[in-house]
């Protein structure tokens, strides 16, 4: 699974764990809370609850009343755990809500009237009579009376605690879940990041030079990608760092002979050893000609790696450059005893500079007649392969492994041991492929373990 996968799995399930949680909990204690309330509130209501009856006979037993007021002065003596309110038709005349500091107002409905009762913090209550009331006889005529226990009111009170309980427990549920929520959100994170952090300690090691390091990959998801390309990286700067080892040996080995050269020349000529002449001259010079050669090579694969070397691309058709270069190695194919066959079966053009051409020619052929002597064959061919034009040089000697197939186009590689030259920094095939790919061709090489090599090139031909 992906990282990203991962990640986002796991916030869906922290969040859902939240979520759910939450809902879980607050359902629970809700419901819970609500059914404790209910069942109190009905078990006090019902206790305090009168009988119209009973209130009825009370009054009849007294003596008979003049006024609402004195009904209400009754009524608070006989019952103090109740609140009344006495009606004129469907006007409030009197009412006893005062001595709990709510304030009462009244409105008429088909079914019945409804109380709205309001406190000293301005929540309100409403409580609707269906019924038509206690029809009560005073001397200024009848009267509609209406009550509830004074508990009743006092639920209303609790039903605003129970409101504000439940709502300090849902945010106290909610803070909790939220806390382990980032409990898991961060040890899911510490697990992922886990590898990165193991990651960095092994980039440590790195750039301390410990460049044998390498991580085992376990992992199938991008972190695994990261860790393969890591232990791609230091395999390839470790080989980097054997190669320049060797470049600086070689280079100072190849540096060293020609000025060695030059320099116990030129003291030998102080000397009078040898004389200053034209052919002293000449040594001179050719050993000059061989630190320029190397010199050359190192700037102009310099030149070609970072893309910085100028070409001058013309329609040619390579098999005129090939039929050239062929003729000029004719007459070292026969000092060297060696059969060099050349095959023209594709005479189309292809976009190349010349010159650079040339140069990559030169070099595989070169490198060819270095180790193609003992199978004494290097052929030469063009052939036609689909929109390019394919040119293959072919010798008869000692093969390449697959390692040394893969590597040798690197700068400085030079093949152990069958294909070893000891006089050469190994630069020629480097510097070829790089010219080849900067005409937009190609060059690889095929070959078997055994024996034989084919190096081929390729440039796409005018359509």
């Amino acid at each position: 699974m992906k990282l990203t996968s991962k990640i986002a799995l796991l916030v869906a399930v922290s969040t859902l764990a939240l979520l759910g949680s939450y809902y879980l909990l607050s359902l629970i204690s809700t419901n819970n809370a609500i059914v404790d309330f209910q069942e109190r509130s009905s078990v006090v209501i019902g206790d305090a609850l009168l009988d119209n009856k009973l209130v009825l006979s009370e009054i009849r037993q007294h003596p008979p009343l003049q006024n609402a007021e004195e009904l209400l002065s009754f009524l608070n003596r006989q019952y103090s755990n109740q609140f009344f309110a006495v009606f004129n038709g469907q006007k409030l005349i009197a009412d006893n809500f005062d001595r709990a500091a709510l304030k009462l107002k009244s409105t008429s409905l088909a079914s019945g009237v409804q109380l709205t009762l309001t406190d000293q913090n301005g929540h309100k209550s409403v409580i609707h009579f269906k019924n038509p009331g206690l029809n009560v006889d005073v001397n200024t005529g009848p009267l509609t009376l209406y009550w509830l226990p004074e508990t009743l009111v006092d639920q209303g009170k609790k039903q605003d605690r129970l409101k504000e309980q439940l709502n300090n427990d849902f945010t106290l549920t909610l803070l909790a879940l939220s806390l382990v929520a980032i409990v898991l959100s961060w040890l899911g994170a510490w697990y992922f990041l886990l590898p990165l952090k193991v990651l960095k300690a092994n980039f440590k090691q790195l750039e301390q030079g410990m460049l044998d390091t390498r991580m085992p990959v376990a992992r199938l998801d991008e972190v695994g990608e990261i860790i393969h390309s890591f232990n791609h990286l230091a395999a390839w700067l470790q080989d980097m760092n054997q190669q320049y080892k060797h470049m600086s040996s070689d280079l100072a080995h190849e540096l060293r002979t020609p000025l060695t050269g030059i320099q116990s020349r030129i003291e030998a000529m102080q000397d009078g050893i040898v004389p200053s002449d034209r052919i002293q001259l000449g040594y001179l010079l050719s050993d000059l000609e061989a630190i320029k050669r190397i010199v050359e090579d190192l700037n102009l694969l310099s030149l070609t790696e970072a893309r910085q070397l100028k070409i001058h691309p013309q329609w040619i058709a390579l098999a005129d450059v090939v039929v050239e270069i062929h003729s000029n190695y004719k007459e070292r194919a026969r000092a060297e005893n060696m059969e060099m066959p050349l095959e023209i079966l594709d005479r189309r053009e292809a976009s190349v500079d010349v010159s650079r051409l040339r140069q990559i020619l030169i070099n595989l052929l070169d490198n060819g007649f270095k180790y193609a002597a003992e199978g004494g064959y290097l052929g030469v061919s063009v052939a036609p392969e689909s929109e390019w034009t394919t040119v293959r040089i072919t010798d008869q000697g000692p093969g390449l492994s697959k390692n040394q197939q893969h590597k040798i186009f690197e700068r400085f590689y030079r093949q152990d041991p069958a294909r070893s030259d000891k006089k050469s920094l190994g630069l020629g095939l480097a510097i070829s492929r790089q010219l080849a790919e900067l005409m937009a061709g190609s060059l690889e090489v095929s070959s078997n373990t055994d024996r034989g090599c084919t190096f081929i090139l390729r440039f796409r031909t005018q359509p």
